[in-house]
């Protein structure tokens, strides 16, 4: 296993750590000498967490083992991706409790986390994190820099663009598209395909102004 550079301390840094220490106990590896965080310079503060270090990001080279974005956000995510060097290497990160079957795709940089579930014939791209509990049924196609929160349910034959962050326990609708760039707030049913950007609540789904 190489060395694994977490970008990120926040909620979602520590919650990929978790999965990260639950993947090496599955292989009897000791995840302390395996895992750094990494934060940009300015926001340095502290040079451990969670029994590992903590580093600038100005100490790295991109071709030091691989590197994982956590953070939520699909938009600042591709951000930070877009900043580093194109010979970067991106870590996929799978959780032994999450269901994933040979027919599913994956694109590096993403993560699938606890109890999540992903049936057949499912192509998920560049970047993906797919959080706890959400399942993905059969034949969808998610584009880049995807995020489902917590609880989400995607039914089968969806085709969801790049960009799309969808909310905690919300549902989508078997053979719905959904364009790029929008975001699903959380508790919502998507009843139809979204064809325009923005934001989108509701029961049905409805774009709302922000």
């Amino acid at each position: 296993m190489k060395h694994l550079y977490i970008f990120g301390t926040g909620g979602f840094g520590r919650e990929a750590l978790i999965c990260f220490i639950d993947i090496c106990k599955s292989k009897n590896k000791d995840y302390t000498n395996l895992a750094s965080f990494v934060v940009d310079d300015a926001y340095y503060d502290v040079s451990e967490l969670m029994g590992i270090p903590v580093l600038k990001k100005s100490q790295l080279k991109s071709n030091e083992g691989e590197f994982f974005i956590a953070v939520a956000d699909p938009f600042l995510r591709k951000q930070m991706v877009e900043k580093l060097s194109t010979d970067t290497k991106f870590a996929t990160l799978i959780h032994p409790s999450a269901i994933v079957s040979d027919w599913v795709k994956i694109g590096e940089g993403s993560i699938i986390c606890a109890g999540s579930i992903l049936t057949t014939q499912i192509e998920l791209g560049k970047h993906s994190h797919i959080n706890l509990n959400t399942t993905i049924g059969h034949d969808c196609e998610i584009g880049n820099f995807f995020t489902s929160s917590p609880g989400v349910n995607i039914s089968g034959n969806c085709i969801i663009n790049d960009n799309v962050f969808v909310g905690t326990n919300s549902a989508i609708r078997d053979k719905v598209t959904i364009c790029s760039d929008v975001v699903i707030g959380m508790s919502s049913s998507v009843l139809k395909s979204i064809a325009e950007p923005g934001v989108y609540f509701g029961s049905p789904a409805a774009k709302i102004n922000v």
